[in-house]
């Protein structure tokens, strides 16, 4: 019995949140001593962080507090499974509003999540490391040289790839 809860103890529970411009999205996983990810939760919610940013230039003080309840919320269910590491990441809609500082300050006063805006490199290695995840198991299909597009509610990524590395990247 004790090899069990040595195993189980062994798992580690982590999350993903990503702050973009129509929604916020987290997902909670678990991974097993042996390297596997076995997901324990998805959910995401509507906010209009690019309605403001792509409009006024900024985040409005009635979008960021909708964005902080939502934010909150994700912390409970972190909390709920004992989450100890989290990547929370910012798209366009927050690395191109004037008072992204005041965004950022206040999702790590309030819920205690280090929010890091990323560069649109970022975006698209990250991108890349979705896709060659979601279409691993289908047969033929081949990164040598590829084209990914990524629409999203703020910019549209553009990532080409040739001998299955990321030759450029454009936002």
């Amino acid at each position: 019995m004790a090899r069990k809860a040595d195993k189980l103890a062994a798992r580690t529970a982590v999350g993903v949140i990503d702050v973009g411009s129509n929604s916020i999205r987290m997902a909670v996983a678990e991974v097993t001593p042996e390297g596997r990810v076995e997901m324990l939760e998805r959910t995401q919610r509507g906010v209009h962080l690019g309605q403001d940013t792509f409009t006024a230039g900024r985040i409005s003080t009635a979008t960021m507090k909708a964005a902080m309840s939502i934010l909150s919320d994700f912390r409970q269910i972190l909390d709920g499974y004992e989450v100890r590491e989290v990547r929370a990441v910012a798209t366009s809609a927050v690395r191109e509003a004037a008072n992204a500082d005041v965004f950022l300050d206040r999702a790590y006063m309030s819920c205690g999540l280090d929010v890091e805006i990323i560069s649109t490199s970022e975006e698209s290695r990250l991108l890349v490391s979705a896709v060659r995840e979601a279409v691993a198991s289908a047969p033929g299909i081949a990164f040598a040289n590829s084209l990914i597009a990524e629409i999203g509610g703020g910019s549209a990524l553009l990532t080409a790839l040739h001998g299955g590395q990321i030759v450029r990247s454009e936002s």
